[in-house]
């Protein structure tokens, strides 16, 4: 119950459009360590923020999250970015599809943190408060 009532409080004040672009920076700078050109999976990517800081720094991004309004907003903003919808836990990628996983404010959501996990991908996860 708690939970539930955790994530409809996040849901109704929506944070993460306000914050900075920070965490994707750290990971942006993480992942090109190992190729500057790589595909990224934004997991609980909102209204496409950090999937755009991504893209527009050379890596082909495909973003997914739950939130109907949030991809509607992101498909309309950054029509060269691939958004979908789709629950963490259920996944509709292959083993080997990402180079990259970016995951931020989702890995406390989950009880099956091993479905965001793809073989051959570098993740990076951070939860609400990321400094």
């Amino acid at each position: 119950m708690f939970r539930e009532d955790v994530k409809r409080l996040m849901l109704s004040n929506p944070h993460w459009d306000e914050r900075e672009v920070k965490p994707a920076r750290f990971a942006f700078d993480i992942f090109t360590k190992y190729n500057p050109h790589g595909s990224i999976l934004d997991v609980g990517c909102s209204r496409g923020r950090d999937a755009h800081f991504f893209s527009s720094k050379g890596l082909s991004v495909t973003g997914v999250d739950t939130n109907q309004e949030a991809l509607y907003d992101a498909k309309k903003a950054y029509r060269d970015i691939e958004f979908i919808f789709g629950n963490v836990e259920e996944l509709p990628f292959q083993d080997l599809t990402f180079d990259f996983i970016y995951c931020t404010n989702v890995i406390m959501w989950t009880d099956d943190f091993e479905s965001i996990c793809y073989e051959g991908a570098i993740g990076c996860f951070t939860g609400p408060h990321f400094n």
